[in-house]
Parts: structure tokens; C-alpha cells; sequence
């Protein structure tokens, strides 16, 4: 009898035990997880804060950064197709003078003087500080003349026509420090390209019914194209692209199918005093990247849909344009009636 009731006492006082040692963890349970709630809705209001500033973020500040990625691939894009562009030119040269060695003919003779005088088209210059001499016209199937040497005077006498193919070039330099003068260059592609060139001397030229443009510079810096006739091209008049602290001054551009003068990618360029009137697209236009340019003295008048179209930051200076056709807030003095 005595067994049971001690055995009795031994279970009742285990079963409260228990039911202690139960109250107590579900304490410490409801306890560690009213912290670890606690701890995650704290943990939640601070990383409020970094998502907030990350939208208070400038949205202009954030697209010009973008821009200027985007930008900076593009011409580290362009480098390399430069490259690219480089070695088939070199290599296009190099297959024209072979061609002629091999046939013993130059497509120019020396005079008494030792001036080189042109006979025929596709002619490479190759000789540096040259004088060369056109006095005959040409009528050219392939390119007209290549300028591949530095410190070369080219004159046109009688301003000399070098008529050709809308698939060639009419006067092509890929050199240094050259002139050309009073050529006359009608129906190529381009009338007059320079290719990674510089410090070259366009001057008194006509360049006219070219099916793209009269006069293009790529990769081109330091030079000046200066008194040109720039009328009547397919495209632009005269475009720069990727050519920088070119000088353009006393052009008359008129009549031509896009705009009179195109810059992309081109900074630092002085356009003074120039013609630039009834292009069949607009007159002066500045795109990508295109900024500190200086644009002074210019008439700009009569083009159809605009005078002047600027993308960047530009300084604009005592220049006469039509600004009820301007698409740009540049300041003007107004065209008159025979400004056109």
C-alpha cells in the first residue's frame, strides 16, 4: 500500500514538472520569435532608406551618364572600324600603283620644271613635297586624282574639270599639309574626300552635281576648306564626321538635296563667314557630339526646313538666319530678301 502511494506521489510530481518545463519553453519560443519579427521589421525600415536615395538620384544627371557610356562605345567602335578602314585604303593604293609599275605607265610625265602633270584618271601621287599640275579635263570611269604623300600643291589651271563615276572619289587625299586649287570636280560620289588627314588647304574649288557630298572629311582634323563652290551634291554640301578643328570659312553652299553643312562627331570647328542658302533640307546642322563649335558671320538663309539645327553647346556669333525656320533657340539678325 505504501509502494503505491510513493509510486503515485513520483508520477504526480512528474507530470507537473512537465507542465512547467512546457509553460516555460513556449515562453522562450513566443519570445524568440516576437525578436526575430522585431529584428526583420527593423531590418526592413533601414533598407527603406538606400532604395530612397537611390530615386532621389537626378533623373538628367542619370541619362547623361548613360549617354556619355553609350557615347564613349561608339567611338571606340568607330576607332576600330577605322583601323579596318585604314588597311583596305592602303591596300586599294597600293594594288593602283602596282597595276601602272607594271605597265610602265604613271598616268603623269615630269615637265622642264619637274612639276608632275596629270595625263589620266586614277592617279596616285606618291611623291612627297610635289608640285602637280591639271591642265587638261578628265573624264574618269574609276577615281580621278589620289593624293597619297604629304606637302603636295595640286592647281587645276583654268579651272580644270575632272568629270567621273558616282561611285568614285574626285580628288582623294589621304596625307598631310597638301593644297588643292581651282579644280573643278563634277559627278563622283564624293568631289573631294580627305581620310584621317590633316593640315591640307581646300581652296577655290567647285564641287557640283556629286552624288553624295561635295566635300567630306573623315577622321580629319586641322584643316581649312576655304572659297569653295559647294552646289547642287545629292546630299550634304560639305560633312565633317569625326573631324575636329577644321577651319570653314568664305564657302558658298547652295542647292544641295540634305543640308549645306553636316558635323557629327566634330568639335572645335570654326565655320566663318560662309554662303549657306536654299538647301533642299536645312542649312547648318550639329548632331552627336558635335559642341564647341564656333559658328560666326554666317549667312544662313532660305534652306526649307530649318537654318540652323543644334544638338549640343555651340557658341553662336553675329550669324543671319531665318529663325521662323530654326529649330534651334540660336539668336539670329534676320534674313533680308536678298540674302538668299
Amino acid at each position: 500500500m505504501k509502494k503505491r502511494l510513493i509510486i503515485l506521489v513520483i508520477l504526480v510530481l512528474v507530470i507537473v514538472v512537465l507542465l512547467i518545463f512546457g509553460y516555460s519553453t513556449d515562453n522562450e519560443k513566443e519570445e524568440i520569435t516576437g525578436n526575430v519579427i522585431l529584428e526583420e521589421n527593423i531590418i526592413a525600415e533601414n533598407a527603406e532608406e538606400p532604395s530612397v536615395k537611390i530615386l532621389e538620384k537626378p533623373t538628367k544627371e542619370f541619362i547623361k551618364e548613360e549617354q556619355e557610356e553609350q557615347d564613349n562605345l561608339r567611338i571606340s567602335e568607330e576607332l576600330e572600324v577605322l583601323k579596318k578602314e585604314n588597311k583596305i585604303v592602303e591596300e586599294e593604293i597600293q594594288g593602283i600603283i602596282q597595276e601602272r609599275e607594271e605597265n610602265e605607265n604613271l598616268g603623269y610625265h615630269n615637265d622642264e620644271s619637274n612639276r608632275i602633270i596629270i595625263d589620266e584618271c586614277n592617279v596616285v601621287i606618291n611623291e612627297n613635297n610635289a608640285e602637280v599640275i591639271l591642265t587638261n579635263n578628265l573624264n574618269c570611269e574609276k577615281d580621278g586624282i589620289i593624293i597619297n604623300s604629304d606637302n603636295v600643291n595640286l592647281i587645276c589651271e583654268n579651272n580644270t574639270k575632272i568629270t567621273g563615276n558616282l561611285n568614285r572619289v574626285g580628288i582623294y587625299i589621304i596625307g598631310n599639309y597638301n593644297t588643292v586649287q581651282n579644280c573643278y570636280v563634277e559627278g563622283f560620289h564624293y568631289g573631294i574626300k580627305l581620310h584621317s588627314s590633316s593640315n591640307n588647304l581646300i581652296l577655290q574649288n567647285t564641287l557640283t552635281n556629286n552624288d553624295d557630298h561635295g566635300i567630306h572629311l573623315h577622321h580629319s582634323d586641322d584643316n581649312t576648306i576655304s572659297e569653295n563652290i559647294i552646289n547642287t551634291n545629292n546630299a550634304e554640301g560639305l560633312y565633317l564626321f569625326y573631324s575636329s578643328n577644321n577651319k570653314i570659312t568664305k564657302n558658298i553652299i547652295t542647292n544641295n538635296e540634305d543640308q549645306g553643312l553636316l558635323l557629327s562627331y566634330s568639335l572645335n570647328n570654326e565655320i566663318f563667314q560662309n554662303r549657306v542658302s536654299n538647301n533642299k533640307d536645312g542649312g547648318i546642322y550639329l548632331d552627336s557630339l558635335s559642341n564647341n563649335n564656333l559658328v560666326e558671320e554666317n549667312i544662313i538663309c532660305n534652306n526649307k526646313y530649318f537654318d540652323i539645327d543644334d544638338e549640343y553647346d555651340n557658341l553662336y556669333r553675329g550669324n543671319i538666319c531665318d529663325l521662323k525656320n530654326s529649330e534651334s533657340s540660336v539668336s539670329c539678325k534676320p534674313c533680308e530678301q536678298n540674302q538668299g
